[in-house]
């Protein structure tokens, strides 16, 4: 009933442990037929181990109490969307969050793993997301920045976005040394923001305005240094804050 509510356009067959939204709203077409995008929620019978979301809690820092909240955990649920990456990113991520919605609010969950950003999500935070009227809130829930050390170099950073690639957009990387992580974070999510709104636009040998204000950074389609593995627009601050090879 919340579903149907959050998406009246959609069709809700049925009740169950798995339930299929389709979004007629959310047509899309095909050589032979038009189809429409679908949520899938699925539940399991399977105990959560928190030991598997290490990965994700490392890279978590807008919530300070998600280890708190993944060791209290016992069961999960799978919400994702199918038959969807032919829509534009802000449909196709609208069309999923509003289904999310619906779940988190009604199901009440202790967090939400954001597999496709690589972090997990304070379900209260996304759910005051989706009511705010900056539509970079509910973004920012599917969007993550992430910091590295690089060991044997010290003051080297890379630093990424992860939730781009899952959208069918290139995540953003940055290899540098001598920079504020703080401006890099707010910069790459600035930058991150554009792409999602105006597409895959950035060819290579494009420049984006850098920082400090007034540098210009150029981009290059390159191997993700950190996984998990994918091709993403790497920026080039030029000296003295590069770090690493570019090729």
């Amino acid at each position: 009933a919340a579903i149907r509510a959050a998406c009246p356009h959609a069709d809700v067959p049925g009740d169950g442990a798995a339930i299929a939204v389709f979004h007629r709203d959310a047509p899309i077409a095909l050589a032979d037929a038009t189809i429409c995008a679908q949520t899938a929620i699925l539940g399991t019978d399977a105990i959560v181990d928190p030991r598997a979301y290490a990965p994700l809690l490392e890279q978590s820092r807008e919530w300070p109490d998600a280890h708190a909240a993944v060791a209290r955990a016992t069961r999960s649920a799978l919400v994702t969307d199918l038959m969807s990456s032919a829509l534009p990113a802000p449909q196709r991520l609208d069309v999923f969050q509003r289904a999310l919605a619906a779940v988190v609010a009604r199901t009440r969950p202790i967090a939400i793993a954001w597999h496709a950003a690589g972090k997990l999500v304070e379900p209260a935070s996304f759910l005051a997301a989706m009511a705010s009227p900056d539509p970079a809130d509910r973004v920012f829930c599917a969007l993550n920045v992430r910091l590295f050390n690089v060991g044997n170099d010290p003051g080297v950073c890379v630093m990424d976005t992860m939730g781009l690639a899952a959208l069918s957009l290139p995540d953003l990387q940055l290899h540098f040394r001598g920079l504020d992580p703080n401006d890099v974070a707010r910069h790459l999510f600035n930058s991150a923001y554009y792409l999602f709104q105006k597409g895959d636009v950035i060819a290579d040998g494009n420049t984006l305005d850098g920082v400090p204000r007034g540098q210009k950074w150029r981009c290059q389609r390159e191997a993700s240094l950190v996984g998990p593995s994918r091709v993403v627009l790497d920026l080039d601050p030029g000296p003295p804050w590069a770090a690493g090879n570019r090729g």
